[in-house]
């Protein structure tokens, strides 16, 4: 069986919280993946017969992906197997979505999730065009249904029925990484574009500011017509968190709902980035505004202010730009108007045990309404 796992975000009340990792390794997309803790995990286990053998390599900034992509077939029907209600955090040491895992084989996987409704899946990638095309299939539904039926024929001499009205399946939650504004404008419009019951974030790293009621897209991306991206006659900006477009000049479009839930943290581990609080905050107050599930992970190896205990300090600025101590030099080049308007705060590398998960003295660990 899967081992439980420490990601906090895993754990809804009334059920156990677990990782499901029937699909090992990945690749780097963007820099948010530049310090991702999986790839240090598997190079841990990457030995002659360990469980990620083969699949990382070591670069001058340390292990990483090499890019392979393994479905471990024994661990398929790990879910099925486990009575007690569980939330599964899918492929925590993969994408589901990698473009090197086929749409039989994701098939199998999501078979696996129709056909334990007491559980709850959160799946979470960094390709939701992917994602997109896999869902928007013809038949994907009919392909779901006859992998449940092959699992159950060779596994348990007995058919199955999953039912239509049942999809997309309610114990899914289909999320997109995002860690800045432009990786929020790339993904959510797309992760708004596939059918799911519940849409989700996770913002983790945190590594710029994000507006969730102002994402920038084009048609393409919520009607299914391509278009140029730089055609100004089809743009649309998007409230993420209500789920429409706010153009009033535009032809609107809108969802039945927008995003379920927004998880937020800093960035923990050797090279780790500093998070301006500001960000944090600013999706917090968003997220209360509509009504929308937040969840603060962490603040990662960096905390708010100064601290006795640090081991390094510096100021961050709005736009993401970070001085250290003894870049004071570099500093006084910016003009102060500019400085000012960044709201510059002072942020101390302390370790994410120190650190913590508290923002602004409150825990936020809030979850989409559970089945």
């Amino acid at each position: 069986m899967a081992q439980n796992t420490k990601i906090e975000w895993a754990h809804p009340p009334g059920y156990r919280g677990d990782t499901w990792n029937c699909v090992r390794g990945c690749s780097r997309v963007s820099r948010g993946c530049e310090h991702c803790y999986a790839e240090t995990v598997a190079h841990r286990f990457d030995g002659p017969g360990l469980p990620y053998e083969g699949l990382t390599v070591v670069g001058n900034n340390g292990p990483r992906w090499n890019g392979e992509v393994r479905f471990v077939e024994e661990r398929l029907l790990d879910p099925i197997r486990r009575k007690v209600p569980t939330c599964y955090f899918v492929n925590s040491m993969s994408d589901l979505f990698h473009e090197k895992l086929s749409f039989d084989i994701i098939d199998k996987i999501f078979a696996v999730m129709a056909l334990t409704p007491r559980h709850i899946y959160q799946v979470l990638t960094k390709r939701p065009e992917r994602m997109r095309e896999y869902f928007n299939s013809d038949h994907r539904f009919l392909s779901i249904e006859m992998a449940a039926d092959m699992i159950c024929l060779q596994n348990f001499n007995h058919g199955t029925f999953l039912d239509t009205k049942l999809y997309p399946f309610p114990n899914v939650w289909l999320g997109v990484s995002v860690e800045d504004q432009k990786t929020a404008d790339e993904r959510i419009p797309i992760l708004f574009d596939t059918p799911a019951a519940i849409r989700w974030i996770s913002a983790e790293p945190l590594l710029g500011p994000i507006d969730l009621t102002a994402i920038k897209t084009v048609r393409e991306s919520v009607e299914g017509v391509y278009h140029d991206p730089k055609d100004l006659e089809n743009q649309l900006t998007i409230d993420a968190l209500n789920g429409h477009t706010i153009d009033g000049n535009k032809k609107g479009w809108s969802w039945s709902t927008g995003l379920g839930w927004a998880v937020v943290g800093g960035e923990s581990g050797n090279g780790s980035r500093p998070m301006h609080p500001d960000w944090a905050r600013v999706l917090r107050d968003q997220c209360k505004s509509a009504g929308v599930p937040f969840f603060f992970k962490q603040w990662g190896s960096w905390q708010d202010g100064s601290n006795a205990n640090m081991h390094e300090s510096g100021a961050i600025l709005l736009d993401g730009r970070y001085f250290s101590d003894d870049a004071w030099e570099a500093v006084k080049r910016i003009p102060k108007d500019e400085w000012y308007a960044n709201k510059p705060t002072v942020v101390s590398r302390v370790g994410k045990a120190v650190a913590g998960h508290l923002l602004d003295g409150v825990e936020h660990f809030a979850y989409p309404n559970l089945l």
